[in-house]
């Protein structure tokens, strides 16, 4: 992956909810993130995320737009978020599965 796009290859923009959901999550360069915890509402820490990065032995902070917390708006960095694009999990794949049952059972009862 390139450092200096502005979204790399083979991932989007971090989305929260997703994360939430189980999807897959990468930093910048590329390593698998791991959520930690999710604060909805706890002081300065309010709807921000603390997680640790595959390799990583401490834990960081994140915003709620993928941003770190030390990391300016501007500046890009190796520890921003991003959504895996090109992967999906168990539970993605099975709520796929569910959703194709469904639309041939809906099919077989049209006949």
């Amino acid at each position: 992956m390139n450092p200096n796009d502005p979204v790399p290859v083979g991932t989007r923009p971090f989305n929260p909810e997703e994360a939430l959901m189980g999807y897959p999550v990468v930093t910048r360069a590329g390593k698998p993130w791991f959520l930690v915890t999710h604060f909805r509402a706890f002081g300065s820490f309010k709807g921000s995320f603390t997680g640790r990065v595959e390799g990583e032995n401490s834990t960081r902070s994140w915003q709620l737009n993928g941003r770190p917390f030390e990391q300016s708006e501007k500046q890009l960095s190796m520890w921003d978020l991003f959504i895996a694009a090109d992967q999906e999990t168990e539970l993605q794949t099975l709520a796929r599965r569910v959703r194709e049952l469904e639309a041939e059972l809906m099919e077989r009862e049209a006949a």
